[in-house]
């Protein structure tokens, strides 16, 4: 059964809500790019593409002679840049859907030698098929997966023993199905779940027991709503989704014609455009949609083909995109050369508004580390002396100093949580030390709170392991220490339990490297002691293609947080030995170029450290006042204000009572009420910062906590950025020891 050429079209009213739903006749702009592969120009079909412009699809038709062959193509050079995506062995092999999570999962299905069909999830970095097959499946074998959101939970159906087909949601890391059953009021005799989004959201059609097909969109996969086709056409099918609930699809119309369409949602309601491309006289269909809003499917034209089309916002044109040419509109790829990399930097202080918070536990030594997209905030209090501990916490807003959860590793004499991402389960990375004074990484699942010891297997005898960042795939970044005391960067994948080097180019010079941050693009960002006693930092374009960040700023400098729009907050020390903190914003999305600002505190005269920042460029960090305390503060984009927000007060959205400071959308109440925090935590260290001729010697240890979104996953799944920390921050705050890198061997996604 080939979902990629069935015809549908969508109008959605939510079940029990009764939502009316607009349409319009009139077709959505845009400009039609064909993309052919030329092993088989009569049939090509695009079915899935990624907020990369990574597309999935597959040539051929599936007649004698023209088996149907999965493959994935690459952005901007599409036709220069084919991976094969055909299961080994099998006849046949559609390659439906691709993901955006690190290990970039592609999903569809394959046919064996007696005409069998399999579901496969695919993992770009190893490359290994995994077959996918529900139990419930009937003896002729029928299982495609059609739609996979970043946490590897997928959409597709099984055909049972009567020939019935039954709509599913699987996911890979717990191997488990779910099954996928609209309301007895949609009249569905046979059910197909098309697309997943990250949030869960699941759509796909049904044939019904009147002979017609019907589209639905189920919230969170169980707020049904349905595709109604009293106004548009009595069959319709939903076929791919985004995280913006953005819904593309086919439906015929009452003359038996096939167009596409856009349903955007708004609030409650979906208003749907038909789509048609110019020469598709044959028909449109549309299959799969990213976050950007890129539409790919196919059309059949005057001749009869079928032909792969990419659509992009803006425009009404179209065009041939044949091999060797390249797709203007997309990023281009990094040459991964250094010598023309431009970091710019700016001497100009960014504007924000510093709030100062501090857990009441230890008002003198607080440093926050990581934030997400909902603002919680990862840190620690204690400044790691005798009788004061590091104990880790992580802040709720917007009560923060009321809402503080324990991020202490049980038994352990010190904890620090670093990192945070977006997962539903929201995992938390960091480090822990024993009674012997060894440091251990871990990672926490937030809704179990079980906590996993991570230590790389190269660890010396005397064990420092750090995990300082992760992302929302568990995707974590770190170093460990070897037995000659030198520190090395890794990538540690939590679910596959596997390391990966990260190992900047010899140019470098580096003599030690510390891995501090990682983000949904597995960009990684890090920094490294050089042969000549200086510190230098680093990002990492999907952790192989290496820029130096640090030449015209200064000779020591940590890169310690990035975001997924590649901005990167940290430290560095400037020629008269004072700390500042910098904001570096990649202006062109490449990669390539930088521009740096310095952001300093009003009241840092001790020297202002940043260490986390989230997609909505709110940074966290900590700062040293004039009477040598260390302040915890949360920096909001736009004005130039300060305050202090003290146990009782909230940050919060709307007008409250009390001193409000406004600041981009958020009031700041100071209020009344005193006290400290309820909170018992653990153990977080810091390094010290000493400044000897200008130069720092002993690097400050951050740590960096933040979240990533959507889906559902196995055990936990990853922070988006984090960052920090100069070297195995011990509570003796011993000095950093550094050793000698190489090449990377981290491996990028595909």
């Amino acid at each position: 059964m080939n979902i990629a050429s069935l015809v549908p079209f969508i109008s959605l009213a939510l079940v029990g809500a009764m939502q009316a739903q607009s349409i319009s006749s009139a077709s959505a702009t845009f400009t039609f790019t064909t993309i052919q592969n030329g092993q088989d120009p009569t049939f090509n079909q695009l079915l899935g593409i990624n907020n990369d412009r990574t597309i999935a699809g597959y040539f051929g038709s599936g007649n004698p002679g023209h088996p149907n062959k999965g493959y994935v193509l690459q952005a901007p050079n599409y036709l220069n840049e084919i991976i094969d995506g055909n299961v080994p062995n099998s006849n046949q092999t559609q390659d439906t859907c691709i993901n955006d999570s690190d290990e970039i999962q592609v999903g569809g299905f394959w046919i064996d030698a007696n005409g069998n069909t399999f579901g496969f999830v695919r993992n770009g970095v190893s490359g290994t098929f995994t077959t996918v097959v529900n139990p419930n499946t009937g003896t002729g074998t029928v299982n495609q997966i059609l739609g996979i959101n970043k946490f590897a939970v997928a959409a597709g159906f099984y055909t049972d023993g009567a020939g019935v087909n039954h709509g599913y949601t699987y996911n890979f890391f717990k191997n488990s199905f779910a099954d996928v059953i609209p309301p007895s009021s949609f009249n569905c005799a046979s059910v197909t779940a098309t697309g997943i989004n990250n949030n869960g959201d699941v759509i796909g059609f049904c044939a019904t027991t009147a002979n017609t097909t019907v589209s639905f969109f189920a919230e969170l996969g169980k707020k049904f709503a349905l595709v109604a086709s009293t106004q548009l056409s009595a069959n319709t099918q939903a076929l791919g989704i985004n995280n913006k609930r953005q819904i593309v699809g086919t439906f015929v119309d009452s003359a038996g014609n096939t167009h596409g369409f856009l349903a955007n949602r708004s609030k409650k309601t979906f208003k749907l455009k038909s789509i048609d491309h110019p020469q598709g006289v044959g028909g449109t269909f549309l299959n799969g949609i990213n976050d950007k809003g890129d539409i790919v499917g196919f059309y059949v034209d005057g001749g009869g083909n079928t032909d792969g089309v990419l659509l992009t916002s803006g425009g009404s044109g179209q065009t041939q995109l044949a091999p060797g040419s390249v797709l203007a509109t997309a990023t281009p790829s990094s040459s991964g050369s250094t010598s023309d990399i431009t970091t710019q930097i700016s001497s100009a202080s960014s504007s924000f508004t510093f709030v100062t918070i501090q857990n009441g536990a230890d008002p003198t030594f607080n440093q926050l580390l990581g934030i997400n997209k909902d603002l919680t905030i990862a840190g620690y209090f204690g400044s790691g002396n005798p009788g004061h501990p590091n104990k880790g916490y992580v802040l709720q807003a917007p009560n923060y100093l009321n809402e503080i959860i324990d991020g202490n590793v049980p038994n352990s004499n010190q904890t620090q949580d670093t990192c945070i991402n977006e997962s539903n389960e929201i995992q938390v990375g960091g480090f822990w030390i024993d009674a012997d004074g060894n440091t251990f990484g871990f990672v926490r699942n937030g809704v179990s709170g079980t906590f996993t010891t991570v230590v790389n297997p190269n660890t010396g005898t005397g064990t420092v392991n750090q995990i300082l960042g992760i992302n929302k795939n568990a995707v974590a970044a770190g170093f460990y220490t070897d037995g000659t005391g030198v520190n090395h960067g890794y990538i540690y994948d939590f679910f596959q339990d596997t390391f990966n080097d990260i190992i900047p180019p010899a140019s470098f010079n580096c003599a030690s490297v510390t891995a501090t941050g990682i983000n949904d693009n597995n960009d990684v960002v890090g920094f490294c002691a050089t042969t000549a006693n200086t510190t230098v930092s680093f990002f990492a374009r999907r952790g192989t293609k290496f820029v130096l960040l640090d030449t015209q700023l200064s000779a020591n400098i940590q890169a310690l947080g990035i975001n997924n729009k590649r901005q990167i907050v940290g430290t560095f020390v400037d020629g008269a030995g004072n700390t500042h903190g910098f904001l570096a914003e990649n202006k062109n999305s490449d990669g390539k170029t930088f521009k740096l600002k310095s952001v300093d505190h009003p009241q840092g005269t001790g020297g202002t450290f940043l260490n986390g920042i989230n997609n909505k460029g709110y940074i966290v960090g900590f700062y040293v006042d004039a009477g040598g305390n260390t302040d915890g503060v949360l920096l909001i984009p736009g004005g130039t204000g300060q305050t202090q927000l003290a146990p009782g007060s909230v940050l919060a959205s709307s007008g409250a009572s009390g001193k409000n400071a406004k600041v981009a959308g958020f009031d700041v109440t100071t209020g009344s009420a005193s006290g400290n925090s309820t909170y018992s935590p653990n153990v977080v260290l810091v390094g010290i910062l000493s400044a000897v001729g200008g130069v720092l010697v002993t690097l400050i240890a951050v740590f960096l906590f933040r979240r990533c979104g959507g889906g559902k996953r196995k055990n936990s799944v990853a922070a988006t950025k984090s960052f920090v920390s100069s070297s195995p921050l011990l509570p003796e705050q011993t000095p950093l020891s550094f050793g000698i890198a190489g090449t990377s061997s981290y491996q990028p996604l595909v």
